[in-house]
């Protein structure tokens, strides 16, 4: 398949050698004048190499803002595209120009420097390369001597820049964050407030830690429990003493009982007691002697009335309250009672105390079982506020030590890059280059010379080969005929012919190629082309030949009424042929003319005149093709070019074979392509395709050199 496809490609050079030939030498030709007439180009080099950790800082910082990617940072590629930016070039041109850089007219401009310069990077090195190359070597050198000090400024300035970025950055943030730092120290103080001496996590500042708070933690709840316990106790027994003081003073409560003591107390109410008891015995005695209403008893009775509510406005006074005096036994005068009293008020009161401070013990301890309860969530809780505290307060601590970094950078003139060779004037042009013109001639050459055959090949619409006409319209090529030498066209004198076994081999081998196709006994055979001048009536003659020698009984028809050729190629007369068999002048027999060739014969067109469109059409040539069929062995038919008139097709219906002859160089593709498919969508068979009048160098498939011919034509003019 590879060869097949390299003999083809070498067969389309071949065939378009000479435009190919002459589109390649006026490349080169242009490539050489080119290296002559054009200006020369001077090329000057300087490289800049990108330092991995800046020695001039002192600060880590400034370094580590050297190191990071960016404008001045590690990516080479990035300093690449911004040694040819147009910032940096008009910065560096800028430059040159104040410091009285050589002139030109026009002046240099930035669309002249991108035109000459190349930055790029040595592979495995952090180095780059700028090259520029211009007319005048001088200019070359100085330029870019001044652009390596731009990029490098440039470099510095970008890493100032970013300094100054990081520094007002930092500066906005550091006050946030120790702000920050500042309310969650004091959330956490406030939480250890609300919470006593529980301690959530590591020391708690007073030498307790997390275990210690705990044990504390519950031994205050049974300390608590034991204390509730022991009051309880005690308020027990004070009430049980509370209540037999009671009922032995007869006192209503607490209040009244203090006032009954105090008014039995007092001086006062002492002598008016006295004085109402006097009263009281005198009238008691008095009673028994005097009437009620005797003016002494109603004297005494007044008087001690009298007496009474001086009483009771004496003990109103002392105690506020509305005591009853009106009777002496309400007031506590004696000592035992007075004692009695004073303890069951301070029985009361002691019993007051304790349910307070009862209450006061279960509330610590319900407060305290809360707080046990809750442990767990607050010394989650009280972590993480350590945890946020501690991170700020590391972040504040970062922070200011990269401001202070970052104030010193920026006071710094740093970069990471440095010259490591400058540029010098080059003594020899860079360009043209006689090797690399003639590279790209030759490279340019060929692909116009590839385009141009290419075009031409496309543009040629003949077929050129057997391989090349089986690819196109699908059928097999039966045979490769070779161009005949002009003494063997004709065969009135066969023995040229016969004596040239490059010849004799090729229509033989197209014969067995019918043969084979056909176990039994050969068909009528139909011969067309295309177009006229593709040699199918020689092929058609030759093939017969062949065939007579080969013993077969042989007969040629020239149905080919509009331009017969059979008769010239045998030199036989035109008269009584094919017509004259169909109009029922003469028989097969008769019609049918002896050659100089054993076993071959031949029926010319004839010599009436008819229409050839109604004689194909008609029955009386069908029959006469039937019956040559049974008297001979073979029944070849030339007919007319398939694409001048329908002949062909009017006779290969039934069992006839048709075979279409072509000639490279001569037949049509698109012709022969569009005349193969009417052919099939007529239902047609198509035996083949013989390819006539090749060349031992215009097809691989002919085996036979023709070195003795001195002498050939393309094919017989009919």
């Amino acid at each position: 398949m590879e060869s097949k496809k390299l003999v083809q490609t070498l067969s389309i050079l071949k065939r378009h050698r000479l435009p190919a030939i002459a589109v390649f030498s006026s490349v080169i030709v242009g490539g050489i004048s080119y290296f002559f007439l054009a200006p020369r180009q001077y090329e000057s080099k300087v490289r800049l190499m990108l330092n991995e950790r800046p020695p001039e800082s002192v600060s880590e910082f400034g370094r580590d803002i050297a190191q990071q990617p960016g404008r001045g940072g590690i990516p080479l590629a990035t300093q690449e595209e911004l040694v040819g930016s147009k910032n940096i070039l008009e910065a560096a041109l800028l430059t040159y120009e104040h410091e009285g850089g050589k002139q030109f007219e026009p002046p240099l401009s930035i669309g002249y420097i991108k035109q000459g310069l190349e930055v790029e990077i040595i592979a495995g090195t952090q180095i780059i390369q700028i090259s520029l190359a211009s007319k005048d070597p001088q200019l070359s050198a100085d330029f870019l001597n001044i652009l390596a000090r731009t990029v490098i400024k440039d470099n510095t300035e970008t890493i100032r820049l970013e300094a100054k970025n990081v520094r007002q950055f930092l500066e906005r943030h550091v006050p946030q964050r120790r702000v920050q730092l500042a309310q969650v120290e004091s959330q956490i103080s406030q939480f250890k407030r609300s919470y006593g001496f529980l301690s959530f996590s590591g020391d708690s500042g007073d030498g307790k830690t997390t275990s210690e708070s705990n044990r504390l933690l519950v031994q205050s709840l049974a300390n608590l429990e034991d204390q509730a316990r022991e009051i309880t106790s005690q308020l027990r027994e004070v009430k049980a003493r509370n209540r037999s003081l009671r009922a032995v003073t007869n006192a209503k409560g607490i209040e009244g009982t203090y006032q009954s003591v105090r008014s039995g107390q007092d001086p006062e109410l002492q002598k008016v007691r006295a004085q109402l008891a006097a009263l009281d015995s005198k009238i008691a005695s008095r009673r028994g002697d005097l009437t009620e209403t005797h003016p002494e008893m109603l004297q005494l009775v007044q008087e001690r009335d009298q007496i009474r509510s001086l009483y009771a406005q004496q003990i109103s006074q002392l105690t506020g309250s509305g005591l009853d005096a009106s009777t002496p036994n309400t007031v506590f005068a004696d000592k035992v009672s007075q004692d009695l009293s004073v303890q069951m008020v301070q029985g009361e009161l002691e019993q007051r105390s304790l349910q307070e401070k009862l209450i006061a013990v279960r509330n610590s301890i319900t407060n305290l079982e809360d707080r046990r309860k809750q442990y767990p969530i607050l010394e989650k809780t009280f972590t993480a506020m350590e945890r946020k505290r501690q991170t700020l307060a590391d972040e504040v601590k970062l922070l200011e030590g990269k401001l202070n970094e970052a104030r010193i950078a920026e006071a710094q003139l740093v970069s990471n890059l440095r010259v490591i060779m400058v540029a010098e004037p080059s003594g020899r042009a860079s360009w043209p280059k006689l090797p690399v013109v003639l590279v790209l001639s030759i490279a340019a050459g060929a692909v116009w010379t590839i385009s141009t055959v290419l075009l031409l090949e496309l543009l040629d619409r003949k077929l050129h080969n057997a391989a090349e006409i089986e690819k196109l319209i699908q059928l097999p090529v039966l045979s490769v005929l070779p161009t005949l030498p002009e003494a063997a066209l004709n065969l009135q004198s066969p023995e040229y012919f016969f004596n040239s076994p490059a010849l004799v081999e090729a229509y033989r081998a197209l014969l067995k190629s019918i043969e084979f196709r056909f176990l039994g006994k050969l068909p009528v055979l139909v011969i067309s082309s295309t177009i006229s001048g593709e040699g199918k009536s020689v092929t058609a003659s030759h093939l017969a030949a062949v065939a007579a020698m080969l013993s077969r009984r042989t007969l040629i028809i020239d149905a080919d009424l509009r331009r017969p050729t059979q008769h010239s190629l045998f030199n036989l007369k035109k008269q009584a042929g094919l017509t004259d068999i169909v109009v029922g002048d003469m028989n097969l027999s008769e019609a049918a003319k002896p050659t100089e060739i054993n076993n071959l014969s031949v029926i010319t067109a004839g010599s009436s005149h008819i229409y050839p469109s109604r004689f194909f059409e008609s029955e009386a040539i069908h029959m006469l093709l039937k019956q040559a069929a049974n008297d001979y062995d073979l029944v070849i038919v030339d007919t007319p070019p398939i694409t001048g008139c329908v002949d062909a097709l009017a006779l290969s219906r039934d069992s006839n074979q048709l075979m279409l002859v072509a000639q490279p160089n001569f037949t049509d593709k698109d012709l022969l392509q569009q005349s193969v498919a009417e052919l099939t969508d007529n239902g047609i068979g198509i035996l083949g395709v013989a390819v006539n009048g090749m060349t031992a160098e215009r097809d691989k498939y002919y085996r036979y050199k023709l070195q003795n011919y001195s002498s050939t034509v393309s094919a017989l003019k009919e």
